[in-house]
């Protein structure tokens, strides 16, 4: 039976739902100098005697960290920290701990970006991932445990550590904790390169769950799936769990971690820009049902 993101302890739609419920409440707090709404990344806020706005975010590495102290690998988690809150089964358990980061920074009113600036016929160009970066490891950590349990004579430690072909030779345990690369130097590249409309992260819900953020109600995205080859990792972990594919693209962001829009017609420059950024697709009318249509 295909395994669900659900069944390993996250349920999407429950914190979807759950947000929806406190919104109103939310709203009932806010201030004439906050701007941003909530479900986005950075809260935004006007900063007093100025044209400026206030951008914070604040953000914990996720269930990455359960994986960190199976293989007492440490080192490598600090440098995960960056997004949202999120639903992390299994954690705060004893001897267990937990990270946080904070982010301020400063932009002018007239260049935050998002869905506003966004319209039909831009194109999507795609910056690669590193892995799974900080997103779907309950999942992840289900399917290991329950392959483990098939086995029967293998333990966690030793589905997790054992060389994989598929890798190249590398462990899975050893994949699953490649850092969360960052994107600094690819978004000034192609900002110099194109006028950039908006930024979607693909982080905890996928593609589905991200990348409709970044569009105008009304559009969807167009995504030519074979624009790129998603990385061993996913595939890996797809077979092992015996998961449909939306389930992966609906979980992980198989691949692509970064999907910016930019007008048409800049879309060569903006590929010249960053080398490995990916032609993803376009920005189309939409009405009813996903807003990620892959074709």
């Amino acid at each position: 039976m295909s395994l669900t993101y659900r069944e390993a302890g996250v349920n999407i739609g429950r914190a979807e739902d759950a947000l929806s419920r406190v919104k109103d409440r939310i709203a009932r707090t806010r201030r004439p100098e906050v701007i941003g709404d909530v479900g986005q990344f950075g809260g935004l806020f006007t900063s007093p005697g100025s044209d400026k706005v206030l951008v914070a975010t604040t953000d914990g590495v996720g269930t990455k960290l359960e994986l960190a102290r199976l293989l007492d690998r440490h080192e490598v988690v600090g440098a995960d920290l960056g997004g949202e809150t999120a639903e992390m089964p299994g954690m705060y358990a004893p001897d267990t701990y937990d990270l946080a980061g904070f982010l301020v920074g400063v932009v002018d009113r007239d260049k935050v970006l998002g869905p506003t600036r966004v319209r039909e016929g831009d194109a999507l160009v795609g910056i690669p991932s590193t892995g799974l970066h900080t997103n779907g490891y309950s999942l992840a950590r289900e399917i290991c445990t329950r392959r483990a349990m098939h086995e029967r004579s293998a333990s966690l430690l030793d589905v997790l550590l054992a060389p994989r072909e598929e890798l190249g030779g590398a462990t899975l345990g050893a994949s699953l904790l490649a850092v969360h690369r960052p994107y600094l130097a690819e978004f000034r590249a192609l900002r110099e390169a194109a006028d950039i409309h908006s930024i979607a992260h693909i982080t905890g819900g996928g593609w589905e769950g991200n990348l409709p953020r970044a569009l105008p109600d009304g559009t969807a995205a167009r995504i030519a799936r074979e624009s790129w080859q998603v990385p061993a990792v996913f595939t890996l972990l797809a077979r092992l769990g015996d998961l449909e594919q939306i389930e992966q693209f609906d979980t992980w962001n198989m691949g692509i971690g970064l999907v910016v829009a930019i007008a048409a017609d800049a879309l060569d420059a903006a590929l010249a820009a960053v080398p490995g950024a990916v032609a993803l697709g376009r920005v189309v009318p939409h009405s009813t049902g996903r807003r990620v249509i892959f074709g």
